[in-house]
């Protein structure tokens, strides 16, 4: 296999990661402060890498294209319900695309764009950056509710007809890749042409492809709200107590925090009691010892 020195690469890196996040998994204000950070300079550096890129007809019509804006977004902004969103989002475009990357390396380079090298590494860390986050974001942050999947279904729906519409030409129709999107491949089953030969790319082949994505699309929002609940109990078991749970960085918890400040009522003022005047009492004392002598006399 051509470039499997690039899939050990890759893989390696991932597996670092998970531990990484592994040893963030208590430390919440910290990993808040790194996926901020993180999150900001990825929204920051893929604004402006796609603001040039538009001069060529190249727009982030891909599922992890979309998803470093939806990372970047949801930490810049705070918004806590839709967290779990931004980290489902991170980790399936992280594990796709390691998963392609230890069974297809060639594809990595060759996908790549002029000039190649940097496009290689700056594709590994960006999708290692989704990969760390999302990991992260599972562990280390909030306890996810079952209940509000219908959020991150809803959101990728809304992706994946996004991509739909660029490939029918609906949307960005000057966009000049609009053949050749990786989104599209999954939901073709074309997908399977990376590690299988072109005549084997029968009808039947491509339908059990698309049904065996979605069967692991599944499985990998089990194992997101399964593992997350895992790494709570088992905080809740040793009696690890996750510190820093109302910590939040972004622009809702600033505007948050401005508006509780200014509604905060203000100390009421303390009346000081009037001082109680001694005068009189010297005054009876000083007239009972003047008539004191003077009844003795009598």
């Amino acid at each position: 296999m051509q470039y499997w020195w690039l899939a050990l690469i890759i893989l390696a890196l991932a597996v670092v990661e998970v531990y990484l996040a592994y040893l963030l998994r208590n430390k919440r204000k910290l990993s808040m402060i790194l996926l901020f950070s993180l999150g900001t300079a990825l929204l920051i550096f893929k604004s402006i890498e796609f603001g040039i890129l538009r001069k060529e007809a190249r727009y982030p019509v891909e599922f992890s294209h979309i998803s470093y804006f939806v990372f970047g977004a949801v930490m810049l902004a705070g918004v806590k319900p839709i967290r779990p969103f931004a980290a489902i989002c991170s980790v399936l475009a992280g594990f796709g695309f390691i998963i392609g990357a230890v069974f297809a390396p060639s594809n990595v380079v060759t996908s790549a764009s002029d000039p190649k090298l940097y496009f290689i590494i700056v594709g590994i860390v960006q999708h290692l950056i989704l990969w760390f986050a999302g990991i992260t974001m599972l562990i280390s942050l909030d306890r996810y509710r079952v209940k509000e999947v219908w959020i991150l279904l809803v959101g990728i729906a809304i992706m994946l007809i996004f991509s739909v519409l660029v490939h029918k030409r609906i949307l960005y129709k000057d966009f000049v890749k609009w053949d050749d999107m990786v989104i599209i491949d999954i939901l073709t089953g074309n997908i399977l042409g990376y590690v299988l030969p072109e005549k084997f790319l029968t009808m039947p082949v491509r339908v059990t492809g698309v049904i065996g994505a979605f069967a692991l699309l599944g499985g990998i929002f089990w194992a997101f709200y399964f593992i997350n609940r895992k790494a709570f109990e088992i905080r809740q078991k040793k009696g690890i107590e996750l510190k820093d749970e109302d910590f939040e960085l972004g622009i809702w918890p600033l505007i948050k925090y401005f508006i509780n400040k200014k509604n905060k009522p203000s100390a009421p003022a303390v009346e000081c009691a009037e001082p109680v005047s001694s005068e009189e009492p010297i005054v009876e004392s000083i007239e009972e010892r003047e008539e004191t002598p003077i009844e003795t006399q009598k």
